[in-house]
């Protein structure tokens, strides 16, 4: 299995952290990934990981959509993001998983509605291991071409 990462936060968000320990978690278990992120020292710092492979750094969802190589699966860090997933799912047939902080201030737009409505999984930011993700991960993939009601993979 192949994973890919996008995070387009920058180096000073609190997610950052996080995502750092999920790739290096999984990393330690010798999982492939490819990691699509905003800021260059991450970018440069993931470069030591050694079953990480990194695209050049984007802050465009677009961008990291195209930079996105074939993959099993996507896992989108932060939902601002998430316009590259929906992009990865219609475009290639790519599954997406997203990550939920705290609510935002108000209800979700449009497309952020759609990108919820189209992610296989929503992942609360406190149940990101390794042992869990690779479970979702995995019940993802195989869940076929049809989304699971009530992100029943997560």
């Amino acid at each position: 299995m192949k994973i890919g990462h996008i995070c387009l936060s920058g180096a000073s968000n609190p997610r950052v952290a996080k995502f750092l320990s999920v790739l290096e978690s999984l990393d330690l278990l010798t999982i492939r990934q490819h990691a699509v992120v905003a800021d260059e020292s991450l970018a440069r710092r993931l470069h030591s990981f050694p079953y990480v492979s990194v695209s050049p750094p984007t802050k465009s969802p677009v961008v990291a959509y195209c930079l996105m190589p074939e993959v099993d699966i996507v896992h989108i860090h932060e939902p601002d993001s998430g316009q590259a997933g929906l992009l990865l799912t219609l475009t290639r047939s790519i599954p997406f998983v997203l990550t939920v902080q705290e609510p935002g201030n108000g209800p979700p737009g449009a497309l952020q509605r759609l990108v919820i409505n189209r992610a296989r999984a929503l992942l609360p930011a406190d149940r990101l291991n390794a042992n869990y993700l690779i479970d979702v991960y995995q019940r993802c993939t195989n869940a076929g071409s049809e989304l699971p009601q009530d992100s029943d993979c997560g």
